[in-house]
């Protein structure tokens, strides 16, 4: 499968803007440079090239083969492009291509020195404070200076003690603070901590208490949700606990997701009381089946319903409960009863949220952390400032705290054909973070604006687009174009690129799409684009053209300055 959409092969789906075919095969390497262009490579073929930002179009003479990278990327401050290997053979090393040109001429493959480590990289990161790229290699964390050496002692290759026999995704916050995710196989739930020395402050266990709940503004748990967070118990009465706008209280459903905790074995008891004319259901997984303990989803039956199921002591159940409610006054309570205890709420301390074989880790723009976890098939925040205070070698730094849970969606969640489960799965940067790395300022150095226009006329033949942008001697702009009589045909159409007032051969159609990328060369410049105006030709014929005596002419003005 070629391109960077990975289950199609036609990519007809409403909810892909471009699709686009790579030379590059296996693509894993997505990384964005400071002119929201990308450069991307292929794990399997080892081939990699450039995408230009603004037409998701492949750029000319860029693609070039190695015998490495193509697992994960970046880019860093200096403009060098970095690609990791994961292979147990011979394709291994870091590729290096500083300050990437077209064609690429300078790319390198930087070694270790340790072939065992070079053929299992795994993350990559950018350290914000200092010049490093930090990676991963199967149960090792070390890191690269940015001059493409890699950080040596006494004893070679430095390593850095992370908690852990495994080590997967990595990332680097502002303070210089590494984490490390313990996702494998085995199910791990951790991940783990260093200071701003590189020394291991501890493990923080991807766990919490509560269910993950996602609301729906309408009766049927339908995407997309209009809230999501960590609640518990489900003990909701009709004038308090509800969260309120934006989720409607007259017309609305909650998916309840998470585990159960048994304190004995034997047979459970669950029970389920709603507002009248409300509908419910509850389900559990034992032993990997899903079996549906409570169904009122009809919301006929009235009062309290209940249903039985043995469990075995000590031990986690997935459970999920799905409520609805029109009534305006909602109210839903989740009890049990274990064997030989009393019925009660089912409390909060028995209700768990695990971040189970976490992969890859980033950070948002409010210096939370985000993992994403495997196998619980949720997304974990993470507070760096929050959990038990610990000191290594005379710094103090706090050990983290998970605060947050988003459930992505077990494999039972959602009918057929949509029951797929979530698995999210990455070893990079999945929030931008590298990106506001080499640009600091969240200002990168090419901007974008795109304007689709209804001409109302049938093959209409584009003649020419002129612009104004003042500030352009200081950057540059280039300008994009494609037409078709259909609007949603306009997607399988090339682009053209035009320069000013210069006369366009080959556009055709009712609809036009223009796409202007305004370049420029250091942050402290200006360009923007002040009009521009598309003419087209509506009449008469002059050889293969039409004459110019008929003209449609638009002018348009952006909305804002991109």
């Amino acid at each position: 499968m070629r391109g960077l959409v990975k289950w199609t092969r036609t990519a007809e789906d409403e909810a892909i803007p471009e699709y686009t075919r790579l030379e590059c095969t296996g693509t894993r390497t997505v990384a964005v440079d400071r002119w929201n262009d990308l450069w991307v490579g292929g794990l399997d073929n080892r081939i990699h090239q450039k995408i230009d930002g603004l037409t998701a179009s492949t750029v000319p003479g860029s693609a070039f083969s190695t015998n490495a990278g193509g697992y994960g990327g970046v880019i860093d401050a200096n403009g060098t492009f970095w690609s990791v290997s994961h292979s147990p053979f011979s394709q291994s090393g870091t590729l290096r291509l500083p300050s990437p040109t077209v064609p690429p001429a300078n790319w390198e493959v930087r070694s270790t020195g340790d072939t065992d480590v070079d053929g299992k990289l795994y993350g990559i990161a950018l350290d914000p404070v200092r010049p490093y790229l930090w990676q991963t290699a199967e149960d090792i964390v070390f890191c690269w200076n940015t001059n493409g050496t890699p950080r040596t002692n006494a004893n070679g290759l430095m390593t850095f003690a992370h908690g852990d026999p495994k080590a997967r995704g990595l990332v680097v916050e502002t303070n210089g603070h590494v984490w490390v995710a313990h996702g494998h196989d085995e199910y791990r739930e951790t991940v783990g901590h260093l200071n701003a020395n590189g020394d291991w402050v501890g493990n923080l266990t991807l766990a919490t208490n509560g269910l993950a709940a996602t609301y729906f503004a309408n009766t049927n748990c339908e995407p997309p949700a209009v809230l999501a967070g960590l609640e518990g118990p489900v003990d909701f009465a009709a004038t308090n606990n509800w969260p309120g706008a934006p989720v409607p209280t007259n017309g609305f459903s909650v998916r309840w997701v998470g585990e159960v905790r048994t304190r004995y074995s034997g047979v459970h008891s669950f029970f389920v009381s709603a507002d009248a004319g409300a509908g419910f259901r509850l389900f559990i997984v034992v032993g990997g089946a899903q079996t549906q303990l409570i169904d009122n989803w009809n919301g006929q039956a009235q009062g309290e319903i209940s249903g039985t199921q043995v469990l075995t002591g000590n031990t986690n159940y997935r459970v999920r409960l799905e409520y609805w409610s029109t009534s305006g006054v909602p109210q839903v309570r989740l009890s049990w009863q274990e064997p030989d205890q009393a019925k009660t709420v089912l409390p909060l301390s028995q209700l768990v949220q695990r971040g189970i074989t976490p992969t890859g880790l980033s950070v948002d723009t409010e210096g939370f952390l985000w993992v994403g976890c495997r196998d619980s098939h949720s997304l974990l925040r993470i507070d760096p400032q929050a959990g038990p205070t610990v000191t290594n070698s005379g710094v103090v730094s706090r050990l983290g705290s998970v605060d947050r849970v988003v459930d992505l969606g077990y494999r039972d969640d959602f009918p057929y054909p949509y029951d797929d489960p979530a698995r999210p799965y990455n070893y990079s940067d999945m929030t931008g973070f590298n990106n506001r790395i080499i640009n600091p300022s969240s200002q990168p150095l090419k901007g974008y604006w795109t304007v689709i226009e209804d001409s109302g006329m049938a093959g209409l033949v584009w003649d020419r687009i002129i612009w104004v942008a003042p500030g352009s001697g200081s950057g540059a702009v280039e300008v994009w174009a494609r037409a078709a009589d259909e609007r949603l045909a306009l997607a399988s159409e090339p682009f053209l690129a035009t320069a000013n007032g210069a006369v366009l051969y080959g556009l055709e159609g009712r609809f036009v799409e223009v796409r202007v990328g305004l370049r420029r060369s250091a942050p402290s410049n200006f360009v923007a684009l002040e009009s521009l105006t598309l003419h087209g030709l509506t009449s008469g014929f002059a050889g293969s053209r039409p004459s110019r005596t008929s003209r449609w002419v638009k002018a348009m003005m952006p909305r804002s300055p991109p």
